[in-house]
């Protein structure tokens, strides 16, 4: 009898240095998983953690929250470093709703899986499937926001930036063009909703 995969859940945001150092360790996770042939799937899931609930809004701090910021950018500059990677603190306390939306529409557009995979040939259910799931322009994307945000070379909450980013990661300018439609969709507001669920009755918090 074949044993059902077991799921280990990466919530993502690309405004949380904490998530940029995630990355590399949590693909090197995949690999090894995959070369043990171990039944475990990971899955990759955009979500936006409230900044303001664990540190309070930049102007508004209290002491104690300005403590938990400084040491909290500390750490990861330290753990940045070590790794040669670098980490800038945000100058403003970002709104990441619009490029989660577009982590996970380089998931359920761009699957590597070649031509006959073309969403346009999909059902919703299939595209539904595929949250969640790596694929190349997801990855570069992936890289290019963390990388860009935290050298202060990007605004996340910026659509043009956004869209910029996805024609960057691969992404074709056909697909590019029907991402705004997506982001006002009732079917990215139903995806996000599953996704925050999960993550609340995880006792995901950030």
């Amino acid at each position: 009898m074949m044993k059902s995969k077991k799921v280990v859940k990466f919530y993502m945001d690309y405004k949380s240095p904490f998530s940029y150092l995630a990355v590399e360790p949590c693909r090197q996770m995949e690999k090894d998983i995959e070369e043990k042939g171990l039944p475990i799937s990971v899955l990759w899931l955009p979500h936006s953690f409230s900044i303001r609930d664990g540190f309070g809004t930049p102007g508004q701090r209290t002491p104690l929250q300005l403590a938990k910021v400084k040491y909290a950018y500390r750490d990861c500059r330290r753990f940045a470093n070590e790794r040669g990677l670098v980490i800038y603190g945000p100058k403003k306390a970002y709104d990441s709703a619009i490029v989660l939306l577009a982590g996970i529409f380089c998931q359920i557009h761009c699957p590597d899986l070649g031509p006959s995979s073309s969403s346009s040939s999909c059902s919703p259910e299939e595209m539904r499937a595929r949250v969640g799931k790596r694929n190349k322009v997801f990855d570069g994307f992936t890289d290019m926001v963390f990388r860009d945000f935290f050298q202060r070379k990007m605004e996340i909450d910026e659509m043009e930036e956004v869209k910029g980013a996805m024609v960057a990661a691969g992404m074709g300018s056909d697909l590019v063009g029907r991402f705004e439609a997506f982001v006002s969709s009732s079917e990215a507001k139903s995806i996000q909703d599953s996704i925050t669920l999960q993550a609340e009755s995880a006792g995901v918090f950030g």
